[in-house]
């Protein structure tokens, strides 16, 4: 290549202007990314329900299955605030209660509150692995697991995932991660071959 080119190269590089190509190379990663994610998702929405039927089915207590649904627990909050000054002032409150579902056990009368799912979307995991690799930046963190999840694609990849995921990443991921860090550890699509 010519120094020419080879100057080209790192002003594209520098402003991440794409060529067509490179932009194929990029959307294609992106998708595989996101179809990974999307597994991993599925994969522990169904690991959510099995847990979710094993803890509700058996009583913690006595180890019985015989259970049955009760609406028994009844939860309140409430709060009061105050303000006073020369000549007058101000009181207010307010409060909230409500009734949850609970598990009642026939053997031996037990109640323990139902498992609450916790469902992580495509979204959910693809902006866990965004933070992931914020944290690693920062402190050198464990999250090697995620660097070998996303080792075989593009830094300009990643960073177009980080931009779809935008608001569901930690501030700090949102505000200083950036596409040059990506690439100290990702390959480029402007490095040749």
């Amino acid at each position: 290549m010519t120094l020419n080119l080879i100057f080209m190269n790192r002003i594209r590089k520098h402003f991440n202007w794409l060529s067509v190509q490179e932009i194929e190379i990029v959307l294609k990663d992106s998708e595989k990314i996101k179809i990974f994610a999307k597994e991993l998702s599925v994969k522990h929405e169904k690991e959510e329900k099995q847990k979710k039927i094993k803890l509700d089915s058996t009583c913690p207590n006595c180890k019985a299955t015989a259970i049955v649904n009760k609406i028994a627990r009844v939860e309140g909050s409430g709060s009061v605030s105050g303000s006073f000054g020369f000549g007058g002032g101000y009181i207010g409150g307010s409060s909230s209660i409500d009734t949850s579902e609970v598990n009642h056990c026939n053997s031996c009368g037990n109640q323990w509150k139902k498992y609450a799912e916790k469902w992580d979307s495509k979204n959910d995991v693809l902006a866990d692995w965004i933070n992931f690799l914020w944290f690693d930046f920062q402190d050198g963190g464990p999250w090697l697991s995620t660097y070998d999840k996303l080792k075989e694609f593009h830094a300009e990849s990643i960073w177009n995932i980080r931009n779809e995921v935008y608001g569901d990443c930690l501030m700090s991921a949102r505000e200083n991660l950036t596409l040059s860090m990506l690439r100290t550890k990702f390959k480029s699509v402007y490095d040749k071959k």
